[in-house]
């Protein structure tokens, strides 16, 4: 399309000190984005640049300053603005100030990208300014509002700190207990662990964990990556008492997180020992699978391959069958025994 000259002053275009002090501030040079910005004509876009450089800068006064001038005068950018000069606020311990602009971010753009961290700045504000009945509150309704990411776990664990400061330390206990079952994997678990301790030497004790709970985290653990402390875990749960369906599922996940952490030996063992108590066909089908998993980890790929042909013949319909076959096919293929292979392989394809 051809457009006349004139119809680029329709579009203001920012001034060349502008385009200088936004290229700094891509690069992280931020005292040279405000040198250049300060250049600039007087405006919304430069008030922006220097509030957001000035923060990066850890400036807060200035940043402040900048970013209320930029709320009026860019509106293009305006909620992004409202929160920089929250946070600004927040750090120079301006609560009041920080909340205000906050809550005229949420009523202005209720769509704005920033709502997540604005709520979360919000509770913060509430906590560290000591009114922690209203803060447990806030973090309380963030964490219905946004269930899952790493900000609503801190949010659950600042709700436990919460009680605690109100004189629920019983609740507080409860709470970190859940952090350490459900989310042992996290920095916050250690802290919770932490914290805790500290209750009980104040009188306060939780609940004991149920065996069963404690193979949902030695669970959680695993299925996170962290075999080791998986393996911990699980050898950690106490066996008196529990049902024979109980300890098999905890040595089919015990001997699989071994398997994973690469105790190869361990491994083996665990998964003999459940084949001798017995169990029922499905978890004799899936310990067979592993144990014959782990003889070939172990240097024993002909008793690897016998294992995963028996289980193919004597559960043809078990859903490990074929993943048997092609295991087994492998080991042959790796032994340079080609026709092996290829038996093995013609089965799969037939059965």
């Amino acid at each position: 399309l051809s457009v006349s000259a004139s119809a680029l002053n329709i579009r203001h275009l920012p001034d060349d000190s502008l385009t200088a002090a936004a290229a700094k501030i891509v690069k992280k040079d931020y005292r040279g984005a405000m040198d250049a910005a300060r250049n600039a004509p007087a405006g919304g876009m430069k008030d922006f640049l220097l509030g957001i450089s000035a923060a990066r800068l850890e400036e807060w006064e200035s940043s402040a300053d900048y970013l209320g001038k930029a709320v009026a005068g860019f509106p293009l950018l305006a909620d992004y603005a409202m929160y920089n000069r929250a946070c600004a606020l927040y750090r120079l311990a301006r609560y009041p100030e920080s909340l205000a602009a906050l809550e005229g971010l949420a009523r202005n753009y209720p769509e704005s990208p920033l709502i997540r961290s604005a709520d979360r700045l919000q509770a913060d504000i509430l906590y560290d300014g000591g009114n922690f009945r209203d803060a447990g509150a806030a973090y309380q309704k963030f964490i219905e509002k946004y269930a899952a990411g790493s900000d609503a776990l801190t949010a659950l664990y600042k709700i436990a700190l919460c009680r605690e400061r109100t004189g629920d330390t019983a609740g507080s206990a409860a709470t970190l207990r859940s952090i350490l079952l459900n989310y042992p994997a996290s920095p916050l678990a250690e802290k919770a662990e932490e914290d805790l301790q500290r209750l009980k030497e104040k009188g306060v004790v939780p609940l004991p964990y149920s065996a069963e709970e404690m193979l949902h985290r030695a669970t959680v653990l695993s299925d996170l990556g962290k075999y080791g402390k998986a393996v911990t875990a699980f050898d950690s749960i106490p066996l008196e008492r529990q049902t024979d369906e109980f300890i098999c599922r905890l040595m089919m996940k015990s001997g699989q997180a071994r398997f994973k952490a690469r105790y190869y030996r361990e491994a083996e063992q665990t998964f003999a020992g459940l084949l001798a108590r017995k169990p029922r066909k499905d978890i004799i089908d899936e310990a067979r699978f592993w144990i014959a998993k782990t003889l070939d980890r172990n240097g024993k790929e002909d008793e690897a391959f016998a294992t995963y042909m028996k289980l193919a013949e004597s559960s043809p319909n078990s859903f490990l069958a074929d993943d048997a076959l092609l295991a087994a096919a492998f080991i042959r293929k790796f032994q340079n025994n080609a026709d092996g292979e290829l038996t093995v392989l013609k089965k799969l394809i037939t059965d």
